[in-house]
């Protein structure tokens, strides 16, 4: 094997676990696949106090909607605000990560805002 994506037909990379290559170049190697957002809520609830947040959310005065363009933030808002804050789906736009951005422009200024 010379690159890494010749792992790919060995290494799920949607299952969280660890693979161990032996004899690959006379080498030894680990591959550990990891959940990235749950390592990503870990540290946003050691920095902020999520019974806050969630009670803030809960207030019927205050709206709430996140727009992840398609963007790599949304398996994060879908880990965040739908599953830990249980938020409505409709409060997330655009909730899945498209690598053309769902012919979205990336660029979230005024000029490519969705009117």
């Amino acid at each position: 094997m010379e690159s890494t994506e010749d792992f790919t037909e060995f290494v799920d990379l949607q299952l969280c676990g660890t693979y161990v290559f032996e004899n690959v170049a006379n080498r030894k190697f680990v591959v550990e696949v990891v959940d990235s957002c749950q390592g990503y809520l870990d540290f946003l609830e050691s920095q902020f106090d999520f019974n806050k947040i969630q009670k803030l959310l809960q207030r019927k005065d205050f709206n709430f909607c996140m727009d992840t363009m398609h963007g790599i933030s949304a398996p994060y808002a879908e880990a965040l605000f739908l599953k830990k804050f249980k938020l409505n789906v409709e409060q997330i736009l655009h909730p899945i990560n498209l690598p053309d951005f769902g012919g979205l422009h990336p660029d979230p200024n005024l000029v490519y805002a969705d009117t």
